[in-house]
């Protein structure tokens, strides 16, 4: 078994995947993170961050903390498919306003948000197709399951989200909004 010095660099590795895939392949193939010595690491670590007033990395820490609870209590793949399988919010939010859009223009938003590097060429895109831009307007604001699990930083996230979109301007921040949510419950998201 290794010491814990092991498995702090071990837990900042997964802390540090990228991708869901990733941690998971991290907690597969070191099965010590699941042992008291990772539990004890990792809420020090937590503890740490706390006590510097970081909430990214208390919120981070606590995250795999408790994936990591839940690793052990009902396997790795489990805990995984039901952290990253109900990672669905914004996907599904996605998925609606894809749906509402004609079907022609659906391959001129991917085209769009494919294209713009940032606000002004995302802004820029966007005019070049005032028919998207009044199709976007028009969409309604997709509705959200009430969740109790959920940051409280992100209510007022969600709350901007759910208001018409009242011009091409506000879908840059729409999506600045989408991003800082996606982190806020996904913390294998880099920002």
């Amino acid at each position: 078994m290794p010491d814990r010095q092991q498995i702090y660099k071990i837990l900042q590795s997964l802390v540090n995947a990228t991708s869901p895939d990733e941690a998971q392949y991290i907690v597969e193939t070191h099965p010590e993170l699941l042992s008291d010595d990772a539990e004890i690491v990792i809420t020090d670590m937590w503890y740490a961050a706390r006590a510097q007033s970081d909430e990214r990395a208390t919120r981070i820490f606590e995250h795999h903390r408790d994936l990591l609870r839940r690793c052990r209590e009902i396997g790795t793949a489990a805990a995984f498919a039901e952290k990253t399988g109900g990672n669905t919010g914004i996907q599904a939010e996605l998925a609606q306003l894809l749906a509402q859009l004609p079907p022609d223009l659906l391959p001129t938003f991917l085209q769009v948000l494919q294209t713009a590097t940032d606000e002004e060429s995302f802004n820029r895109e966007l005019q070049k197709h005032p028919d998207l831009l009044a199709a976007l307007q028009h969409a309604a604001p997709p509705t959200r399951p009430a969740s109790t699990n959920l940051p409280s930083e992100l209510q007022p996230i969600l709350d901007e989200l759910n208001q018409p979109i009242r011009s091409l301007q506000d879908i840059p921040r729409r999506i600045d909004l989408c991003r800082r949510a996606l982190a806020l419950v996904n913390p294998f998201v880099p920002i």
